[in-house]
């Protein structure tokens, strides 16, 4: 439109996975050029036992807003998001190499701990909601784990950054390591902390 608005429209569309065909729903969404946006809604028919979640998130793994009442709350304004504590591996772990475990998406100036062991939890992992954590688990059992200290505050030996040389040794192939970072941070939640996604490496010779 002339205004730089951009709109898209639902017109009579039909519930997701229901026979019912005459579940029909028009809605709108328009999005500002500065960024806001208008939730639009003509008619809303479902199953009375399907729930309706309308939502907005960057998606990869972002930072639960919680949740709010559009019926009551409307006109809001949401906080400033922020990407989820990330894991990655900087190679293949193949013998004879030198990887690196590197953490990124950390908040501020502080310190954590990364953790690589041989022994994973079980899927979906130690949910650490009742410590305070909500959205957060741990995924790799830190009793059989090694505890790097990671940080950003230029201390001597540290980065955000784990070295991980492989020997070329032919009874590690097939070895399975699993790995997963933890970063402090005071304001995140009543835990103090937030954890990271999981790795699982397979040492192989190529």
């Amino acid at each position: 439109p002339s205004n730089g608005h951009a709109v898209c429209s639902w017109l009579t569309v039909p519930e997701y996975g229901v026979a019912n065909t005459g579940n029909l729903n028009t809605f709108q969404v328009d999005l500002w050029p500065t960024g806001t946006f208008e939730l639009r809604w003509q008619v809303g028919t479902t199953t009375p036992t399907r729930a309706i979640m309308t939502g907005v998130s960057r998606g990869q793994g972002a930072r639960d807003g919680g949740s709010v009442d559009l019926s009551t709350a409307a006109p809001f304004s949401t906080g400033p998001d922020r990407d989820a504590l990330r894991l990655s591996l900087s190679a293949r772990p193949r013998l004879g190499t030198t990887v690196q475990l590197v953490t990124t998406n950390v908040v501020g100036q502080g310190v954590g701990i990364n953790f690589l062991g041989t022994a994973q939890l079980p899927a979906p992992g130690f949910d650490l909601a009742p410590l305070g954590a909500a959205g957060c688990a741990a995924l790799v059992d830190v009793g059989q784990a090694v505890g790097n200290l990671i940080s950003n505050l230029g201390l001597p030996g540290t980065s955000l950054s784990i070295t991980l040389p492989i020997p070329t040794n032919p009874g590690l192939v097939g070895l399975q390591l699993y790995s997963q970072s933890i970063w402090l941070d005071a304001t995140a939640n009543a835990f103090g902390a937030i954890t990271s996604n999981g790795i699982s490496m397979r040492l192989d010779l190529n």
